[in-house]
């Protein structure tokens, strides 16, 4: 099953796994100011499906190793 996100999870991920903007970006193949866009709370685009699965990836590895619970 792959989860949607709000943006602050997003952001809750991406610190979880220690990564820069730039660096989560170049992990997912997007632009550093498409994960801008995902952690805004204005946002109007979400990340397409195949995505989502990899941040789905990264958040299970973060839950896996303790460093991640996400907040509602």
């Amino acid at each position: 099953m792959v989860m949607l996100f709000k943006p602050s999870q997003i952001r809750q991920i991406r610190e979880a796994i220690g990564m820069t903007r730039m660096q989560f970006a170049t992990e997912l193949g997007v632009t550093e100011g498409a994960v801008f866009r995902w952690e805004s709370d204005d946002y109007t685009r979400h990340p397409r499906f195949d995505t989502l699965v990899k941040i789905n990836e990264l958040a299970e590895q973060a839950r896996k190793k303790g460093k991640l619970v996400l907040a509602s």
